[in-house]
């Protein structure tokens, strides 16, 4: 076939030449077009996952930010703790040194006895006016508040202590100071 051009010589034309480089043009451009049907496909999931990891990233910054706060106030709240704590122990402790004060001012009036041999029936105020007596203090029963015996004593061979508290510390004094 012969192909004319009004301006141009004619020029013969391999038909069968152009066909077949068409053919294979067009089995690359539909390989192409596959292979960037591909593309497009990846390229869409890539941007879906951008998309999500971009979410996730304000979500966790959204997070952290509300965790920031929320430790900047347990901190707050913790100092407030502390300093009420060591107002705690400082009462605690001066509560302490009151209760052993008073404790030690309602020992004031009492005696402990030790060395004193153990019956099985005795009577404890008559054991502390019988050493009274000794001891040359006139003391009756009704001088004496309460007496016992304390649990016994760690060492086996020693007899547990007698305590006795007396009406009154002038009376305890008598007994005491000679």
């Amino acid at each position: 076939m012969l192909l004319r051009s009004t301006d141009a010589p004619a020029t013969k034309v391999d038909v069968k030449n152009i066909n077949g480089k068409l053919d294979k043009m067009s089995k690359t451009l539909v390989e192409n077009s596959s292979t960037l049907s591909q593309l497009i496909e990846e390229m869409r999931e890539i941007r879906k996952s951008q998309q999500f990891l971009s979410d996730q990233y304000e979500e966790m910054k959204k997070h952290l930010h509300s965790t920031d706060e929320e430790v900047k106030t347990l901190r707050i709240k913790n100092q407030d703790l502390k300093g009420h704590v060591r107002k705690l122990e400082a009462e605690s402790g001066q509560m302490q040194e009151d209760i052993n004060n008073l404790e030690q001012n309602g020992r004031r009036e009492c005696l402990e006895f030790q060395v004193l041999t153990c019956e099985e029936s005795e009577n404890t105020d008559q054991l502390v006016i019988g050493v009274s007596k000794l001891l040359q203090v006139d003391l009756s029963a009704k001088d004496i508040s309460v007496s016992h015996r304390l649990s016994s004593a760690s060492e086996s061979n020693r007899q547990p202590t007698i305590i006795a508290w007396f009406c009154s510390r002038r009376i305890r004094d008598a007994v005491f100071n000679i």
